[in-house]
């Protein structure tokens, strides 16, 4: 049998196939129904180009990523097969939030059911077969699952069309690359990575008590403000990077552009995915027509607001005594 994407077009039937072989054989983990589902995808519209695994790691992003371009516009978690997507415990559950308020258009599957969620709500389910004697398929549903694929990939890539949905978004993102960061230095324990470095230099000079969470919290929110006040200077909206965000940003916060070099340079594998995922999001926001009513009666809340929907840190409070910790260092003040 031939591989699903071949000019075939989209084919559920060969799809399913693939993934009962895998199931059958009694020997599958989540991963070996990857290559099927990225087959299945690719096949939607060949102009399109889907990432498999675009975090390198354990947990800021989904498993897929649709690109129009090199604009991102959806993306997949993949779980596995056992596992009912609507009904999900623990970290799981937990991961599913973040995603949903991070990711405008998104689709959470095991391989049979497929829950699509646009702007964080369940728009639609589809299973395309039952768990009976075996994995039992359910043809009259393969019509709907194409349907609702192609609709999926006709979505456009986000446009920020207002303050509050870029400070949501933002505070999303910021969660994400907490994760991120968090995981980062929990695999650097002796901190000799240059993100471990940057800790044991804050920790040393401004919060001796600091630990390695809270450093990923205040750094998190200072890159996502960081890069926002980047794409306030920003005179070409038409393109945006990490360099430029370094480029951008005024001379007169030295802390922030030194910090942005690391980001523009030097960031670990793990971190560029979901710091050039935030690079995309700033990219289709114009900070300048968004906020132009900022500070007039009854103005939209400024994207610094969006700080108060990352969970806390204890740190935040400690910055304050010490006269003020990394996220007071100037990101919010251009």
């Amino acid at each position: 049998m031939g591989a699903l994407g071949e000019g075939d077009g989209v084919n559920i039937g060969q799809y399913l196939e693939q993934v009962r072989t895998q199931f059958e054989s009694g020997h599958a983990t989540e991963h070996s129904y990857r290559p099927a589902l990225h087959a299945l995808f690719e096949s939607i519209d060949p102009k399109l180009t889907v990432i498999n695994e675009p975090k390198k790691s354990e947990g800021g992003m989904p498993d897929f990523m649709f690109q129009r371009g090199d604009v991102p516009f959806g993306w997949v978690e993949a779980k596995d097969i056992d596992k009912d997507v609507i009904k999900l415990k623990g970290y799981s559950k937990e991961q599913r939030k973040r995603y949903e308020a991070a990711y405008p258009n998104l689709i959470y599957t095991n391989g049979v059911d497929f829950e699509f969620i646009r702007d964080g709500e369940p728009v639609h389910f589809v299973s395309i077969a039952d768990f009976l004697m075996g994995l039992q398929p359910n043809p009259d549903r393969f019509g709907e699952l194409e349907r609702q694929l192609k609709l999926f990939a006709e979505q456009k890539p986000i446009s920020i069309r207002s303050a509050a949905k870029l400070a949501d978004m933002m505070a999303a993102k910021a969660a994400i690359i907490k994760d991120e960061l968090e995981i980062a230095l929990k695999e650097d324990r002796e901190f000799r990575s240059g993100l471990g470095g940057q800790y044991k230099s804050f920790k040393a000079n401004l919060l001796p008590h600091l630990t390695p969470d809270e450093f990923a919290d205040l750094y998190a929110e200072t890159i996502t403000y960081g890069m926002f006040a980047a794409r306030f200077h920003d005179t070409d909206l038409s393109t945006f990077s990490r360099q430029e965000a370094m480029e951008d940003l005024p001379a007169s916060n030295p802390f922030l552009k030194g910090l942005f070099r690391y980001v523009a340079g030097d960031l670990p594998k793990r971190l560029e995915y979901v710091v050039d995922d935030l690079v995309q999001l700033m990219r289709a926001s114009d900070p300048h027509s968004l906020f132009k009513d900022f500070g007039k009666p009854g103005h939209t809340p400024h994207p610094s607001a969006a700080a108060q929907r990352v969970p806390p840190s204890p740190a935040r409070g400690r910055g304050a005594e010490n006269g003020g910790g990394m996220s007071r260092a100037g990101p919010l003040h251009h």
